[in-house]
Formats: structure tokens, C-alpha cells, sequence
């Protein structure tokens, strides 16, 4: 394995969560999200929220199945719902 290929991957990752820093704080500053919290505070818990269901949608092939009494939905219904219910909890109130 290429050591560089992990420090590309480390500053990918950096790059990407600093623009998400950069989006919640934009997204303060407009009077779109509340402010009442840290911008990089927030931004953890939006990236925990969507690593979550990543990781669920990576490691659960069936995740999306179905439960008994559950209507299955498709990937893209449920990240639409999963990305409504995290912006709704930003926006101000």
C-alpha cells in the first residue's frame, strides 16, 4: 500500500468537513440555521448523522428491505428523508 494514498485519503476527509464547517457557518450568517451553537460542533453532528447511515447502507445489504408492517424504500427515498430530517434540524425555528 502507497503511504500517500492514505495521506491523500486524510486530506480528503479534512477538505471535505472544512467545507462543511464552511456551509453550517454560511448557513448561520444568513439567518438559515439557528447560531446558537459552534459552527465545527454543528458540523460533527451533521457528519456523525450521515457517516451513521452510510455506514448502515455499506454494512447492511438489507438494510433497506423492510421490517415486518414496513414498506421497503429505495436508496434514494431514503437518503432524501435522511438529508430532510438532518437539514430540519438546523434550520431555525
Amino acid at each position: 500500500a502507497d503511504p500517500n494514498d492514505d495521506h491523500q485519503n486524510e486530506s480528503n476527509k479534512s477538505r471535505a468537513f472544512d467545507y462543511l464547517i464552511s456551509m453550517v457557518g454560511e448557513g448561520q450568517s444568513l439567518g438559515h440555521f439557528a447560531p446558537s451553537q459552534d459552527a465545527v460542533t454543528v458540523a460533527k453532528a451533521v457528519w456523525a448523522c450521515c457517516h451513521g447511515a452510510a455506514s448502515l447502507l455499506a454494512h447492511l445489504p438489507h438494510f433497506l428491505d423492510g421490517m415486518k408492517n414496513e414498506t421497503p424504500v429505495s436508496r434514494d427515498q431514503f437518503l432524501d428523508l435522511h438529508a430532510e430530517i438532518v437539514l430540519n434540524g438546523l434550520y431555525t425555528r
